[in-house]
């Protein structure tokens, strides 16, 4: 009896010991930055939503709810559907867009970046969505964590937009600084992104300069905020947003 009872709480022991093993990772986000995150959401759903704002000098400020819904399919892949929701211009509500889209972690070692690439597509299914027609993308992401809780991404990538008789290619590039606090609950950043880089017709690139800051509580929720100055003339001239992310 007495040996049977040392065998269980060795057992017991050996388990409590191995749990941190098994522990999962905190929550990680694709927002409020415009970076993506490299890393998937595992065997979750994750839904991250948000209300946001943006106004050019002397125009009537524009609202959306742009909200993402991840569903992990195993460790490295999970589905994405994504829009901008409901958005409210000039006393006008209508329905954006509805994206899908799929992500794949690459590789997470130490001494090397986290990477990862999303491919999607945005489809017509929003009101006056007639002459958009499919939308195709792909999108790469490298993250870099550094001494101090600091960590760097990049995000280059490309679409095929269409729209009004004007198809063609446009690229982007971002690149996004953050640090961490309070044992990595909080988090602000700084980013340049150049949302939008057109390679047909006319324009120049949007380019944004965003900054923000996150606040997670517990493992799996996080609340956000974000400002976003436009940098070049095709750019929105401000912008700010609000969210909340969810896994379960």
């Amino acid at each position: 009896m007495i040996r049977s009872t040392a065998c269980r709480l060795l057992l017991v022991a050996g388990l409590a010991a191995a749990l941190p093993a098994f522990a999962e990772d905190p929550i990680s986000t694709d927002r409020p930055d415009f970076v993506e995150s490299s890393a998937t959401v595992g065997r979750h759903v994750q839904l991250e939503t948000s209300v946001a704002a943006s106004a050019d000098a002397g125009s009537p400020l524009e609202r959306s709810t742009p909200t993402l819904l991840r569903v992990g399919l195993g460790d490295a892949w999970e589905l994405r559907f994504e829009t901008e929701g409901r958005v409210t211009a000039v006393g006008q509500s209508d329905w954006s867009d509805l994206g899908i889209g799929v992500k794949h972690h690459l590789q997470d070692r130490d001494g090397m970046p986290s990477m990862a690439w999303i491919a999607g597509a945005e489809l017509p299914t929003g009101v006056g969505a007639d002459h958009r027609g499919v939308r195709p993308s792909l999108e790469f992401v490298a993250e870099w964590e550094f001494a101090h809780d600091i960590g760097v991404g990049v995000m280059p990538g490309i679409a095929y937009e269409r729209g009004d008789g004007d198809d063609g290619l446009a690229g982007l590039f971002a690149v996004v600084v953050g640090k961490s606090f309070a044992d990595g609950r909080a988090r602000v950043f700084g980013e340049v992104a150049a949302q939008r880089i057109p390679m047909h017709g006319n324009g120049g690139p949007e380019t944004t300069f965003d900054a923000g800051a996150s606040w997670r509580f517990g493992d799996s929720t996080q609340v956000d905020m974000a400002f976003s100055y436009g940098l070049s003339d095709a750019a929105v001239d401000r912008a700010w947003t609000v969210g909340l992310s969810q896994r379960w």
